[in-house]
């Protein structure tokens, strides 16, 4: 099966290898709730249109990453 070293789903398995070498959790258990509201505030002061970033999220999308950075489940 040929592979396309430039895809997506080649870069995803990368990643994935590469994070498994380096010991790397799915999840952060350490990661509580009730810090949450400040994570975003810090991340949307780091995340601006004057700041080059590639996605400025809103509060409910960082919301939605801690809660899975938070769940125990494997990737």
């Amino acid at each position: 099966k040929k592979v396309n070293k430039g895809g997506l789903q080649y870069t995803l398995e990368m990643i994935k290898k590469m994070k498994k070498i380096a010991g790397l959790p799915d999840t952060i258990k350490e990661l509580d709730e009730k810090d949450f509201d400040e994570i975003i505030k810090r991340a949307l002061k780091e995340a601006n249109p004057t700041y080059p970033c590639p996605k400025i999220l809103f509060k409910n999308e960082l919301r939605d990453i801690l809660l899975k950075l938070k769940e125990t489940r494997s990737y």
